[in-house]
């Protein structure tokens, strides 16, 4: 939550080490495993939209799957594989266009956040969604 929640300046780093011990402790015992493929240090807003972003993935994961987290230079890729989807299309319509008056439950709040925050930092989401893949781009 810290990761995803908190505030995070333009200067700061994160070490791949805590990203990696907070990815344990997240996955420890559940159906949902994540595989960070991102580099050794990394910009916190950045790291702080990807957790976002696999907290989005992971709602669309209710049975488990695999995450993967990439990063090359600027552009991040997040990528959910799993055999059963379970895609709410206004929640993710939510990242792809331009700010809405859209409920939200408190269970969804991460949607929200995530587009507010990669807009306020200039970065474009791309969505693909398939019948067992979503791709997020960032």
């Amino acid at each position: 939550f810290r990761l995803a929640f908190g505030s995070a300046a333009d200067h700061q780093q994160v070490a791949r080490s805590e990203v990696l011990s907070v990815i344990d402790d997240m996955t420890r015992g559940g159906r949902l495993r994540l595989d960070w493929q991102a580099g050794p240090a990394l910009a916190r807003v950045d790291v702080k939209i990807a957790f976002l972003g696999i907290m989005c993935l992971e709602t669309a994961l209710p049975y488990g799957g695999q995450v993967t987290i990439a990063a090359n230079g600027a552009d991040w890729t997040l990528r959910a594989d799993a055999d059963r989807l379970k895609v709410d299309p206004d929640l993710w319509q939510r990242l792809a266009s331009p700010p809405q008056a859209l409920t939200l439950a408190p269970a969804h709040v991460h949607f929200a956040l995530l587009a507010d925050e990669a807009r306020r930092r200039g970065r474009l989401l791309r969505l693909e969604l398939a019948e067992s893949r979503i791709t997020l781009r960032f």
